[in-house]
């Protein structure tokens, strides 16, 4: 039988799946909303000059291939919360929690408002800290 707090990651999943699956297509994808992928493109000119790894790596991404990266990650990862066996929906979980940690120091840094990128770090470690304790009795009783 299914715990209370399984059922909570697992729709908190769908929810926040479903949230980055759209977001990375319309990061990639004209099509999908022109006006916001408009948007996507001159943010990220924004955001390529400072790069969170920017200092450690000495690595700046051109503005299109950081955009199609994070869009890409988001849009694999995104579903993949949702369908992946449980060790890939943990990396995918990581993935998109490291990608929403880049974008709060990004939005924080710029001035902007970074409210949406730590409530969905905050939701993405819930989930993580969810599936986590419905592991727990497992293991112990193996």
């Amino acid at each position: 039988m299914a715990s209370v707090g399984g059922i909570i990651a697992t729709v908190l999943s769908v929810l926040v799946g479903l949230v980055f699956a759209f977001s990375g297509s319309v990061k990639l994808f004209p099509a999908v909303n022109p006006e916001f992928h408009q948007e996507m493109v001159s943010k990220f000119a924004t955001y390529s000059p400072i790069f969170p790894l920017a200092d450690i790596t000495g690595f700046r991404p051109p503005p299109v291939l950081y955009r199609q990266v994070v869009g890409s990650l988001e849009l694999i990862s995104g579903p993949g919360i949702i369908l992946f066996p449980s060790e890939l929906k943990t990396v995918c979980n990581g993935i998109l929690f490291v990608i929403m940690c880049g974008a709060t120091y990004t939005h924080f840094v710029l001035g902007e408002p970074f409210v949406v990128p730590l409530v969905l770090g905050a939701i993405l470690g819930c989930i993580y800290f969810l599936r986590r304790q419905g592991e727990l009795p497992k293991e112990k009783a193996q």
